[in-house]
């Protein structure tokens, strides 16, 4: 930690580098814990296997005993002698060794995985002291950010005009760098929640106000405030809504229409069969009256139309 702190100031980092900072650390603290469950349970193991020695040297000979083959696996045994045991070396090497020797062996193999979980835990502490000074840094950044922003808006607008987006997204980035574990987070985060609440009432009530004046046909967007955090600082254009009557006089119109277009597709199948029959076969009185009866369907759809709007 120390060389880190020679090399890199925390303090200079942006917020975009001290977040990337605290996800490697995050990494980096779940690989260094799961390796030092796996040496603990390896400890604990060595130290299992020193007992059951020791229990083996005040048993009899011809002890009947079970021997684990796996985990869940045990087969039945008697103990044919308690001065002599096999050591399982690793990768499939046994030794046969005297109780004695073996308990030197498990010995050694406890002190030096001791020796390593000892190391590992100094630098699982270090990692996680930097991770909290990383942490702490962020919640440093991000409040003075917050209040220079509030300041900033309040002089210029006022803060009963902050727009509601801004307020929201203000309240989660806080929320996000554990507001509880900060007094100043804390207060900050209420504050910023009770303008929100209070925006959320103000916006219910202009729409209620809205819905309750029908003789109004077409609403107007009210000006919004510069807000310096918006995407673009012009207002928002106005919006025109059509009555219930240019509707309804709208729905007539595409349902008419939709009516033409299957009048007209039925009109040109009956054109195609007549053209596919042989010329000979058509007579004059075929063709004068399917003539006569798209004539009378267009002329009764435009008068039904007039006389509809």
């Amino acid at each position: 930690m120390a060389d880190v702190q020679s090399e890199v100031n925390l303090v200079d980092l942006s917020l975009e580098q001290l977040n990337a900072l605290k996800g490697q650390l995050e990494n980096e603290l779940q690989q260094l814990t799961a390796s030092f469950g796996g040496l603990s349970e390896a400890q604990s193991r060595f130290g299992e296997s020193k007992e059951a020695l020791k229990s083996m040297a005040s048993s009899d000979s011809n002890k009947e005993v079970l021997i684990p083959l796996t985990a869940s696996m045990f087969v039945p045994g008697k103990l044919a002698s308690k001065d002599e045991v096999l050591v399982d070396l690793g990768t499939g090497y046994f030794v046969e060794q005297s109780v004695e020797k073996a308990a030197q062996f498990m010995d050694r193999k406890i002190e030096f995985l001791q020796s390593n979980t000892d190391q590992l835990k100094t630098v699982i502490d270090n990692k996680r002291n930097m991770f909290e000074a990383v942490l702490m840094i962020m919640q440093q950044k991000v409040v003075a950010i917050l209040n220079f922003r509030i300041s900033k808006v309040s002089e210029l607008h006022g803060s009963q005009q902050l727009n509601s987006s801004t307020i929201s997204n203000l309240s989660k980035l806080i929320e996000t760098i554990r507001p509880a574990e900060c007094p100043q987070n804390r207060s900050l985060y209420n504050e910023l929640k009770m303008m929100d609440q209070q925006h959320n009432v103000d916006r219910q009530v202009n729409e209620a106000q809205r819905v309750s004046s029908p003789s109004r046909h077409i609403t107007y967007l009210r000006k919004v405030p510069h807000d310096p955090f918006a995407v673009s600082p012009h207002t928002k254009p106005l919006v025109f809504r059509k009555t219930k009557r240019e509707l309804e006089k709208e729905q007539r119109e595409q349902a008419f229409m939709q009516q033409d277009r299957i009048q007209n597709k039925k009109l040109r199948v009956e054109e195609g069969m007549c053209k596919s029959i042989n010329n000979a076969q058509l007579n004059s009185v075929q063709l004068q009256q399917w003539s006569c009866r798209r004539t009378a369907y267009v002329l009764r759809a435009h008068t039904r139309r007039r006389l509809q709007f």
